[in-house]
């Protein structure tokens, strides 16, 4: 556990919340004193003399510093000589996460490393904020899983620790990513798993798992620490070494790598979802959009999960990406490659399910979304489609339903269509097969997210043709106009959504070419098998 971890704990006893929450107010007083809203600041970097200076400091509620003004008052000297010295390293740490696609956000790394440090002080220094660009800097040299090979009798039948921020539910694309590699490896390994649990959402997934899964230990979300799993481990009798792998999934789980380690020949990591890269796309559209009144959120967070990220690429002896892109985008920051494991059609979630509803008629006019809720790409996604996209379609196909399949809080989406009797939410089904074959079109309005993007599997599959974002197809490289049609601006995607709902030979042509490219290319027999070299290697 880290030196901040270990603060962050003490201070948030109960008997010492009083002592921080002081504390904090006089973190707030100093910062105010040399980070103030200058109407005509001093600053190093061309591209914020203009406009975006006025927008940031009205909207964004931040400041450029002033150096003149800091230097001038003793008492932030400090600080400013830390700044300054810090401040070359962190644009250089910013440049290699955001790489080329990015580069509109650099410009602002003045008020990214400001809020930064807010934060930090609040949290009890800048000393970890040093080590975290620092490291940033330093060579990878991970501790490669060639140096854990596995003996001859662990090559057949082998112990696997489970370590997950998110239940294995079949309920949202993560989760059923995990459920079917569990129920592909359960007959054949021993798999203990040790994670967090909603028994409102995971409760009928966790029966479905039962005889797949030797021991297993449920935790709410403020329980998944060390403190929860070490004793476990020892209750179960699992001394060092038993197991011949463990591993990680969801960012929660890279918090707990260096504790898990010694209980395994070889510890991996998942980037289920490289929620660095989705935070600098949302990054990136608010500083599009000027919508800076987040952006102090969004920048905090932004840091947290590029940090945790990095760690769980040079803490861990081999990584897995579910996409090229996400590949790509891991080893620009971390300098390691990943190894490249897509998330693949359920075998008992969705093929079996979807060749006993192959004669299912599409209902007219129906379009379909499929999304877990809890998951804020869907939401934002969602947000986009209704408030611009669906309103477009419905005026020009008076008939059209649109059905959201899923479960999740749905509350800012129902308040968005209030009265709208032509938007439909199913809330959580036992089985969203029946749903998405009602669609005569399915949706994939994704604007923001990384990883995971099996929905437009999973409509293909059923032979139901979809309009995607460029972001709901990134990975899965389903051709334009061909077997999806790619739409990124709401008059488009309307359009396209119209095309198909009206225009029956090219929903069909769409759809066939659809479920062809989905077979050949994303059922789990070969990546299952790559995934096991990966273990033994």
């Amino acid at each position: 556990m880290g030196l901040k971890s270990i603060v962050n704990s003490i201070f948030r006893t109960g008997p010492l919340w009083s002592i921080r929450r002081k504390l904090n107010i006089k973190v707030d007083n100093k910062l105010n004193e040399f980070i103030q809203p200058v109407n005509s600041a001093v600053c190093e970097t061309k591209e914020l003399q203009h406009n975006a200076i006025r927008l940031i400091h009205d909207s964004w509620n931040l400041a450029v510093v002033n150096h003149n003004q800091v230097i001038a008052n003793q008492d932030n000297a400090f600080y400013h000589s830390w700044f300054s010295l810090v401040y070359p390293s962190f644009t250089q740490t910013l440049v290699r996460i955001a790489g080329d696609d990015y580069q509109d956000i650099v410009p602002y790394s003045h008020l990214l490393l400001m809020e930064i440090a807010r934060s930090y002080l609040r949290q009890g220094g800048l000393w970890q904020l040093d080590y975290e660009i620092a490291r940033f800097k330093s060579t990878a040299n991970p501790q490669s899983a060639q140096n854990h090979p596995l003996g001859s009798e662990n090559r057949n039948r082998m112990k696997i620790l489970v370590v997950s921020g998110m239940f294995p539910s079949i309920d949202h694309g993560g989760g059923l990513r995990l459920f079917d590699i569990i129920s592909e490896l359960g007959g054949n390994h021993d798999i203990d798993l040790f994670s967090i649990y909603t028994p409102k959402i995971d409760e009928y997934s966790r029966t479905l798992l039962a005889g797949l899964l030797g021991k297993i230990k449920l935790v709410e979300e403020q329980a998944f620490s060390s403190e929860a799993l070490i004793p476990w481990l020892a209750e179960i009798g699992r001394t060092p070494g038993y197991y011949d792998v463990i591993q990680c999934e969801y960012p929660l789980s890279v918090k707990l790598v260096d504790v898990v380690r010694p209980f395994g020949r070889k510890v991996g990591f998942t980037f289920m979802e490289c929620i660095t890269k989705s935070y600098l796309i949302k990054l990136r559209n608010a500083i599009s959009d000027k919508e800076f009144s987040n952006m102090g959120r969004l920048v905090q967070s932004f840091w947290e999960f590029a940090v945790e990220e990095f760690n769980g690429a040079r803490d861990t002896d081999f990584q897995i990406a579910v996409t090229p892109e996400d590949a790509d985008f891991i080893e620009a920051v971390s300098g390691i490659r990943p190894e490249l494991v897509p998330t693949c059609l359920s075998p008992s979630q969705v093929l079996s399910r979807i060749e006993a509803c192959q004669d299912v008629v599409p209902d007219a006019d129906t379009v379909v979304f499929l999304g877990y809720f809890n998951h804020f790409p869907n939401i934002d996604g969602m947000k986009w489609y209704l408030r611009y996209v669906h309103p477009e379609v419905k005026k020009r196909v008076p008939s059209c339903r649109f059905l959201v399949v899923g479960a999740g809080d749905i509350s800012v989406l129902q308040e968005l269509t209030c009265g709208d009797a032509s938007v439909v939410y199913t809330g959580r089904v036992d089985d969203i097969t029946p749903y998405i074959m009602k669609g005569k079109v399915c949706v994939l309005p994704l604007i923001s997210g990384a990883g995971i993007r099996g929905k437009l599997n999973q409509y293909s599959i059923a032979g139901r043709p979809s309009v995607s974002t460029t972001i709901g197809n990134l990975g899965l490289n389903y051709q334009d106009g061909e077997a999806v049609i790619v739409a990124d601006t709401p008059e488009a995607f309307a359009d396209a959504v119209v095309r198909l709902l009206t225009d029956d030979a090219a929903n069909r042509s769409i759809a066939v070419k659809a479920q062809a490219y989905a077979q050949a290319n994303f059922t789990w027999e070969s990546h299952i098998a790559h995934l096991l070299e990966i273990y033994r290697a």
